[in-house]
């Protein structure tokens, strides 16, 4: 493969490229090989399996036509939806934080095969990884474009969540529950941050809709949906665990309390239930094979940031935590709603039975599952860790209230449909909140975070031999804004000689000019007592130095 025919000049790096090619294409001829063991039986089988895939493909399409959509309800959906664009629209341009900066420097500003086989830590949500390599090389690395993934996913959940409340309760529910979908603060937060938390929270919707499918409808092309789903969840962050067990969990319960309906026994639903769990497994697998090839299995599974904590930590850990996402979720709520929210939540598990078509709950299943493995990996779950409940959360709470105003004007108010004037009012609430946006969004846009005003105010006067020390968590957004504006890369490399020096400290983090030099490793220059600051930028404070580090 070299000209000179000697295979020690091949770099490691080219190694690593072969490594994943053969695994590939070894993993096609096994599997070709194994039809083939069987001969005829075997390509007879895969053929009778295409053609039922297609048959229930066609049928997978028909099953929404056969229901009659209410055209008023489509087309408030459609206004929720721009309204969610809207809100995310006003934050898309928010500065950007050290994980979202410091994922795209590290994993989706280089080559596909450097985002796909690279995992020295688990900020690489791979899935997510990918798409924000694919659109930054098509469309530059503007916020707007290293934060689209995030934001479609995070639009798309309105839809999602309207679709899967629907199929669950009503259409006054779905409504109320994508409105609030629409609106969450943390699901606008979330939506405008290039990280792969929104991708697994509208995948988490999109498996419940499709699980509620495959218990009325026995068609393949919805268990392939299901497979697929969660297959990419697992390979855009390894936390889908949680989602995907819920989602089996409530399959696995449900199908002990139910008739088997359209299978022909409760064993023919496991069945497929256990070969799906299996294939999601092996194609995660399948996925993640080109990161065990070249970082290593230990980088994957024992990596240290998602090591388990131990018992005496966990309990305060798991309720420090718990508190915070709480305190997440209900950020940017007026007080009252968060309380008829919660109460909500509340209804929803009482009145389950009348406002619900499903004979067992999810948050039973939820419950049970996220015990079970709490208990097992005791992990450190911050509030983002949890981010695919809050969709769900917001649909069973909006299913209580709604429940309980159905109930009341069955009582008391037959001929006025309280529940329709609650959400007309809060459609209109919002619509309003997010028109108000409008005017003030290209202000908004403009303005700056200290990050991205300390590059600009470097970028004209830097010389070649410059060089910029930055070790507090802004680091990965100074990096990131340096690329955006054109700063080279080299004037942060500190084993160059350089001869004039630039100090980003940060005060917050208790820093000191001193401390960054130690940090790096770095000579101090001689007069390093007598630092002289440029300009401060809100919590962060620039600093310069003339001399040449001392030799």
């Amino acid at each position: 493969m070299t000209r000179d025919g000697n295979f020690t000049t091949l770099k490691t790096y080219n190694l690593g490229v072969f490594k994943v090619l053969f695994t590939s294409a070894a993993l096609i001829l096994l599997a070709a090989a194994y039809l083939t063991a069987f001969q005829r039986m075997g390509w007879r089988r895969l053929g009778s399996v295409a053609a039922r895939l297609l048959a229930d493909f066609r049928c997978f399409w028909k099953v929404p036509r056969l229901q009659k959509c209410d055209n008023r309800y489509l087309l408030a959906l459609a206004l929720i939806t721009v309204m969610a664009v809207i809100f995310r629209l006003d934050r898309i341009y928010a500065p950007f934080g050290h994980d979202e900066a410091y994922t795209f420097i590290a994993f989706s500003s280089n080559s596909l095969f450097d985002t796909i086989t690279a995992y020295h830590l688990p900020n690489n949500h791979v899935f997510h990884s990918v798409l924000v390599n694919i659109v930054t090389h098509l469309l530059g690395i503007q916020p707007w474009v290293v934060r689209l993934p995030a934001f479609i996913a995070g639009v798309l959940m309105v839809p999602a969540a309207y679709l899967l409340a629907k199929t669950l309760y009503d259409k006054e529910t779905a409504l109320a529950s994508a409105l609030l979908a629409a609106y969450s603060p943390a699901l606008v937060s979330y939506s405008t941050n290039a990280r792969g938390y929104t991708i697994l929270a509208l995948i988490r919707l999109l498996l419940l809709a499709l699980g509620v499918f495959v218990r009325r409808e026995s068609n393949l092309f919805a268990w392939l949906l299901i497979i697929l789903f969660s297959a990419i969840g697992f390979f855009t962050i390894p936390v889908m665990l949680f989602p995907f067990g819920v989602v089996f969990t409530w399959l696995f319960m449900i199908n002990l309390v139910e008739k088997p309906g359209v299978y022909s026994s409760r064993m023919s639903f496991f069945k497929y239930w256990l070969i799906a769990g299996i294939a999601v497994i092996v194609l995660a697998l399948l996925l993640y094979t080109p990161i065990f090839i070249y970082s290593g299995i230990k980088d994957f599974f024992a990596n240290g940031v998602i090591a388990p904590l131990s018992w005496p930590v966990f309990p305060a850990t798991l309720q420090s935590r718990l508190v915070e996402t709480w305190l997440e979720w209900q950020k940017g709520f007026p007080p009252a709603l968060v309380i008829l929210l919660g109460l909500g939540f509340t209804l929803g598990l009482i009145l389950h039975r009348r406002i619900s078509c499903q004979k067992l709950p999810v948050q039973l299943a939820a419950l049970t599952w996220i015990l079970i493995l709490l208990l097992m990996r005791r992990p450190n779950a911050s509030a983002r860790f949890w981010l695919f409940l809050l969709p769900l959360t917001c649909i069973w709470s909006v299913a209580g209230v709604i429940g309980l105003l159905k109930v009341i004007a069955s009582r008391f108010t037959p001929r006025c449909p309280l529940a329709h004037v609650i959400v007309g009012v809060s459609l209109l609430g919002v619509t309003v909140l997010a028109l108000r946006l409008l005017p003030g969004m290209p202000e908004q846009w403009a303005s700056k975070g200290e990050p991205e005003s300390i590059v600009l105010f470097l970028k004209d006067d830097l010389r070649d031999a410059d060089l910029i020390l930055v070790t507090s968590s802004d680091g990965p957004a100074v990096w990131y804004y340096s690329r955006l504006y054109g700063v080279a890369d080299s004037h942060f490399d500190g084993t160059q000689p350089f001869e004039r020096v630039f100090i980003i400290v940060s005060l917050a983090e208790q820093q000191t000019v001193a401390s960054i030099f130690r940090d790096l490793s770095l000579s101090p220059p001689v007069d390093l007592d007598q630092p002289r600051l440029i300009q401060k930028f809100g919590r962060l404070s620039l600093y310069e130095y003339e001399a040449a580090p001392a030799p």
